[in-house]
């Protein structure tokens, strides 16, 4: 029955994020173009940084899998998988200057390196460990889309705000 109420509270997480990421990248074409050379360059770093991040993610995930598959450590997939998710905030927080990226790093991957010892320790079945990493690297990145939605909120006022100017009362 927790399951099932987790894959709900998730998913409706999910949803919401998918539908105000939507909205954000409708409203995109209203945002201001960045205006000089070093907005510019940043903005180019940025778009970089970004990609490569999650490019790296993902071949790094590909080849911890296989490299577990390989050795029969199929009972690690979930913390390992864990581990790199968290570790891919760090070069987030640098490059876009958000403490948050780092908080959220430290949970996910303190979580996958406890998974990871509770599996090579046998404390607890892999399975258990694989749904309690699970669930917490849930956690994590559900803290990191609520932090996003604040931030998106806080644009689109922007936004709003420069488009329908609040004259001062008299």
């Amino acid at each position: 029955m927790l399951g099932v109420a987790l894959i709900v509270i998730f998913g409706a997480f999910a949803v919401i994020f998918v539908i105000n990421g939507v909205q954000l990248f409708r409203s995109a074409a209203q945002l201001p173009l960045p205006a000089g050379a070093e907005s510019q360059r940043r903005g180019r770093a940025l778009r970089v940084g970004f990609g490569v991040t999650f490019a790296s993610e993902g071949v790094v995930i590909a080849v911890v899998c296989a490299l577990l598959a390989i050795n029969g450590g199929y009972a690690y997939f979930a913390p390992a998988i864990a581990l790199v998710v968290g570790l891919h905030f760090i070069p987030f927080g640098f490059l876009f200057r958000r403490r948050i990226d780092f908080y959220i790093a430290a949970w996910v991957v303190l979580w996958a390196i406890a998974g990871i010892w509770l599996i090579a320790s046998q404390i607890l079945a892999a399975p258990l460990v694989a749904s309690l990493v699970g669930v917490a690297t849930a956690c994590g990145t559900a803290a990191y889309g609520i932090y996003m939605l604040r931030v998106k909120r806080a644009i689109m006022a922007a936004l709003d705000e420069s488009v329908h100017p609040v004259s001062p009362a008299n």
